[in-house]
Formats: C-alpha cells, sequence, structure tokens
C-alpha cells in the first residue's frame, strides 16, 4: 500500500497529512526492529517533516507491535506535543491506549496546531475523550486543524460538540444541503459511514474532496477485509477526506492537508488552510 500512498500524495500534494495506526514491528525473542512504518512513509515522501508519537505496545504471536500517530508536513514544524486520552479498565471496548497528538506548524497563512487522532471502539469512551480532546484544542487560540479515524459517525453521537467547542466540520460546511452519503469514507470498497473527519477553528473551508479510491489487483490472504474487495486493493480501509482551508481575505495563499487512514493503517490528513485567502490543503489518510 505504500506505493499507493505516494501515489495519492504526489497526485493531491497535501501540505499536511494525518496517519493513524502506524505501526512498528520488533521480533519478540531478540527485540530486533523488522518493520518501522513511519520510516517506510519518510522513504516515500523526502520534502516532508515529520512526528510520530507510539500510542500502545501489543504481542501477536513472536512479533511486538507498537501501534500509534503521525503528522507529515511540507513546512516547519515548530513544536510537538500530545494528550493521552483516559481509558476505562472497566470498558471492555477501551482496550487501547488513545493519543491526540499535536504539531505546531509555521505555514504561509500563519501558525496553525494540526492535530491527529483516533478514537476508541466505545461510544462511552468516544463520549468522554471527545470533551478532553475539545479542551485540548481550546488550550490556546492557534487557529487548528484536528483530523482522524474517530471510529463513529461522531456527530451523530455528540452533534454540539463542534459549536461547543469552536470548530467547524469542513465537509458538512462546504456541503450542507448534501445527504450525508454523499461524505462516507469507511469502507473503502463498500461505503456506508462517515467517520473519518477534518475540523477546523479560525479557518475558511474552501475545498474538500474524498481520496483513496484507486485499486490494484491483489492475491492477498483474506485478512484486513481482503475478501470484501472482491480481488482488489485499496490503499486503505478507510478513504481519505481532503481540504483546502483559508484565513484572510484575498485568495492569494493556502494550504493542504489530507488524512490517510490504513496504512497499516496509516492515516493521512491534508488541509488547505488560506483565506487572506491564503489557501492550505489539508487531508487525513490511513494506512494499514
Amino acid at each position: 500500500r505504500i506505493p499507493m500512498l505516494q501515489d495519492l500524495v504526489i497526485r493531491t500534494l497535501p501540505d499536511i497529512i494525518g496517519f493513524q495506526e502506524v505501526r512498528s514491528t520488533r521480533s519478540a525473542p531478540d527485540g530486533v526492529r523488522t518493520r518501522h512504518q513511519v520510516s517506510d512513509l519518510a522513504k516515500v515522501l523526502p520534502g516532508y517533516q515529520y512526528v510520530y508519537e507510539p500510542a500502545m505496545m501489543f504481542e501477536q504471536g513472536e512479533e511486538l507491535h507498537q501501534e500509534g500517530l503521525a503528522i507529515f508536513s511540507r513546512y516547519p514544524i515548530l513544536k510537538t506535543d500530545f494528550l493521552k486520552l483516559s481509558r476505562d479498565p472497566h470498558d471492555s471496548g477501551d482496550f487501547h491506549q488513545r493519543l491526540c497528538l499535536r504539531a505546531l506548524i509555521s505555514t504561509p497563512i500563519g501558525e496553525i496546531n494540526f492535530m491527529s487522532t483516533h478514537l476508541s471502539l466505545s461510544e462511552r469512551a468516544r463520549r468522554r475523550t471527545m470533551e478532553e480532546i475539545g479542551k485540548f484544542i481550546n488550550s490556546d487560540e492557534t487557529p487548528a486543524i484536528i483530523v482522524g479515524d474517530f471510529n463513529s459517525e461522531i456527530l451523530k453521537e455528540l452533534p454540539e460538540w463542534p459549536g461547543k467547542f469552536g470548530l467547524t466540520d469542513t465537509w458538512k460546511a462546504l456541503n450542507p444541503d448534501q445527504p450525508e452519503s454523499q461524505g462516507w469514507t469507511f469502507n473503502s470498497w463498500f461505503p456506508k459511514s462517515r467517520i473519518d473527519y477534518i475540523f477546523s477553528r479560525h479557518l475558511t473551508p474552501l475545498q474538500f474532496s474524498i481520496e483513496g479510491t484507486s485499486t490494484i489487483p491483489t492475491n492477498l490472504p483474506p485478512i484486513a477485509g481482503v475478501d470484501d474487495m472482491k480481488g482488489v486493493l485499496f490503499p486503505s480501509d478507510h478513504m481519505f477526506p481532503t481540504a483546502s482551508l483559508g484565513v484572510g481575505l484575498s485568495d492569494s495563499t493556502s494550504i493542504s492537508s489530507s488524512s490517510t487512514e490504513h496504512y497499516s493503517r496509516a492515516a493521512v490528513p491534508a488541509a488547505d488552510t488560506s483565506q487572506s485567502q491564503s489557501r492550505s490543503p489539508v487531508g487525513t489518510s490511513s494506512a494499514q
């Protein structure tokens, strides 16, 4: 899937990309690293700076796996931090540690806090941690973009969440009269829900698209939904929302971002933030 992600990035040219489920693998007996997906991504995206933060480690057979979030940027990353989201040990659906990774990025339209996250399978945990993420976003007044795999149609669970924290759902802002099905991102081969989002604050949505529909033939064994793909492989089991955002009054500058959801899964977000109009494309993508 790495070459497919590379082709997608070359075609869409996102300024900022958010990834989820980025994995590192070591052999359990000796701890020798056998695969590091963020390094694979860095090799095919040489013009990008990046930050990676692992969220959890687990054992699978003879291997140790680390899984986390990454942000890639064509513009300078000034500083990074992350929020460790709370877990409930009594909630069987809340078994993975979750994070919200943040990078302060210097763009042509000013500094932007860009965040990537991947939420719990538990609705109770999502309701709790969305409140934590909202407060994290609003810990300062810097224009912000948050992308990721929310693991549910989060605005059906929490329709008041964007307004409470001053955020805009970029797809809805640009498609107010479209049925929700036009924004579906999961799964790639049979879309049925919108669970991957790009939210923004103090930025104006200018363009939005959903990428990641190209395929190649495959004879992979029936894992990770390959059977459902009917002999073809997608870049991810999620499609990638991509947005251009702006700030200001003229239409001269912009940034773009994209989100990719599985490398292992890896998600690539790209955002276009400009409206002076300074513009920047932003997108999300995941890799698996």
